[in-house]
């Protein structure tokens, strides 16, 4: 069981399709490793080309990467655009 688990998580990693996490209640879709999505966020907290820290329902999500920006920011999602590295959950 634990198998077929793990194999349904790489999936989507191989067919080259979205990768998406739920995180209490917020909604966060990576797009290869150019752009990440955010659902039911609170705001921006930084933005640096660097490092965007997004506040979620429960601590922020921290996209770390090069040549990063805000590419669409509404009441419902943000989206973050640039070469992604890593994702980092915050308190």
């Amino acid at each position: 069981m634990a198998q077929k688990k793990k194999r349904k998580r790489r999936l989507p990693e191989l067919a080259g399709v979205p990768w998406e996490i739920w995180m209490d209640g917020s909604r966060v879709w990576l797009l290869g490793f150019a752009r990440v999505v955010m659902e039911n966020h609170r705001g921006v907290a930084r933005c640096q080309t660097d490092e965007v820290v997004v506040r979620l329902k429960e601590g922020s999500l921290c996209v770390k990467g090069n040549g990063l920006s805000v590419s669409h920011m509404g009441k419902d999602h943000v989206s973050v655009d640039g070469h992604i590295d890593a994702l980092l959950r915050g308190d």
